[in-house]
């Protein structure tokens, strides 16, 4: 017995999905700085979701194509990255309130 197609069946139809949603917001709220894409199960096909249709559906924004064109879309695969986010924020704290 062969694997099942369910999960590439899935990631065909997820991938777009996720990207046209993540468009729509980006779009919405000016998100010039890009889109991160974290926790879940994205990471753990990291290479399955590069290949996919996201970039070309996140794109695919009709009138909006040149502005979330230019949005730059971001995968993280750090393992703790709000650990690390909060880490280096409160070093900067403390860096700032003692001077050193």
């Amino acid at each position: 017995m062969g694997r099942s197609p369910w999960p590439s069946i899935r990631w065909i139809c997820f991938a777009p999905c996720s990207a046209a949603s993540r468009a729509i917001s980006a779009v919405t709220f000016g998100a010039r700085g890009g889109v991160f894409i974290g926790g879940g199960i994205v990471p753990r096909f990291a290479d399955f979701f590069a290949a996919s249709r996201f970039r070309a559906r996140f794109e695919a924004r009709y009138r909006m194509t040149d502005y979330a064109h230019a949005i730059p879309t971001y995968l993280i695969l750090a393992d703790t990255p709000a650990l690390d986010g909060a880490a280096a924020w409160l070093s900067a704290q403390q860096e700032r309130v003692h001077g050193s």
